[in-house]
């Protein structure tokens, strides 16, 4: 399982789906699981390098089922206002990125975009827990009783 400080703003998250295209993505949307394991919307970075557009690009593959998100995305679930949908590219939701993100956590997601710092092939997608409401950082994920 995926062990984070709580000093540490590193976190790794699951790819749902990239701003642009799946080749070459501009901007990953990220996934967290919720309580109960359905993978929802957590935010999105900033802009990707060139390098990072080509190395991700060449991970990511379109979902073989339906995907759990809707067609496009509100951007208050990436904290931009007004609230427009933003279109994106669902991606199959295998892929665990490793992100700089700050505290400002609510409502489920990051309140500003997150840094792109690696993709993390040694983590699987079950490894990525939920985040706390209250703090933002990673809590345990319960067994079911």
């Amino acid at each position: 399982m995926l062990m984070e400080s709580p000093y540490a703003h590193h976190r790794g998250r699951r790819v749902g789906g990239v701003i642009g295209p799946l080749n070459a993505p501009e901007a990953l949307v990220l996934g967290l699981p919720d309580e109960v394991g359905r993978l929802r919307v957590a935010g999105r970075t900033g802009p990707l390098t060139l390098p990072a557009r080509g190395e991700l690009g060449a991970l990511l593959a379109a979902p073989r089922r339906a995907h759990p998100w809707p067609e496009r995305i509100p951007s208050l679930r990436f904290g931009q206002l007004p609230p427009e949908p933003v279109d994106y590219t669902p991606t199959e939701p295998l892929l665990v990125v490793e992100v700089d993100a700050d505290v400002c956590f609510e409502q489920g997601r990051w309140r500003h975009p997150t840094g792109f710092r690696r993709v993390r092939g040694d983590l699987r997608p079950d490894d990525v827990t939920r985040v706390c409401e209250s703090t933002g950082f990673t809590s345990p994920r319960r067994s079911a009783p």
